[in-house]
């Protein structure tokens, strides 16, 4: 009887032990706290010119914080490109991407809420050397030429089309334009959130309908 009652105790011990270690590995996380990894260290050229980078949106969810990518302190890394109009097909024309042209950088959240977002852009040379930094305020329906280029890459807007759960979310989105020939495209970087997965499982938002000239996806 002894001998069942100490086996009791080792194993409620072991499954505490064990809940313990999960706890630590795996913190639980609030909705409206946002627990964010240091990745400073992997801010660099070469890293961020290897994402996966796509157009249309990221997502800031008042309501509930951690569903959403944007956050305080939150990096996003952002390639800044031009293309060539392969026909003149006004209905389905075709682009080509001019990858010596791109330009690679992040953003990094320095403050948000609904009615405007501030972050700080910083872009590498095209050595792979972080060429400049600049800091912006966006407001709500504002855009932004954050590599001063003269063309607008960015807004901070309220959704046509609201989805269930991110009622009162705002879009960062990224603006590309088959007139200006200019792509802005962002890859989210899943390491810096808890559990190093996107959040709500998403890897970003498609426009729909697509901004002035869609989007072209990059892989590396």
């Amino acid at each position: 009887m002894k001998k069942v009652f100490k086996a009791g105790i080792v194993l409620v011990l072991g499954i505490a032990m064990l809940i313990s270690v999960a706890a630590c590995a795996f913190p639980f996380q609030s909705p409206d706290e946002v627990v964010l990894q240091d990745i400073s260290g992997t801010l660099n050229f070469t890293s961020i010119s290897r994402q996966a980078f796509m157009g249309g949106s990221v997502l800031y969810n008042p309501d509930e914080p951690s569903s959403g990518q944007l956050a305080q302190g939150v990096h996003l890394a952002v390639r800044l490109g031009k293309v060539d109009l392969e026909n003149g097909d006004t209905e389905q024309p075709s682009f080509s991407d001019r990858e010596a042209d791109a330009r690679y950088g992040y953003i990094t959240v320095d403050s948000i809420n609904k009615e405007s977002i501030s972050f700080t852009y910083t872009e590498y040379a095209a050595e792979g050397n972080a060429s400049h930094s600049s800091s912006f305020i966006v407001g709500l329906d504002e855009r932004a030429d954050i590599n001063r280029d003269g063309l607008v890459d960015i807004t901070y807007v309220k959704p046509v089309r609201k989805r269930p759960g991110l009622e009162q979310a705002v879009y960062l989105t990224f603006l590309s334009s088959q007139e200006e020939l200019n792509t802005s495209m962002f890859a989210v970087l899943p390491e810096q959130y808890s559990r190093g997965v996107y959040p709500s499982g998403l890897m970003g938002i498609k426009n729909t309908p697509p901004q002035s000239g869609g989007v072209l996806k990059i892989l590396p």
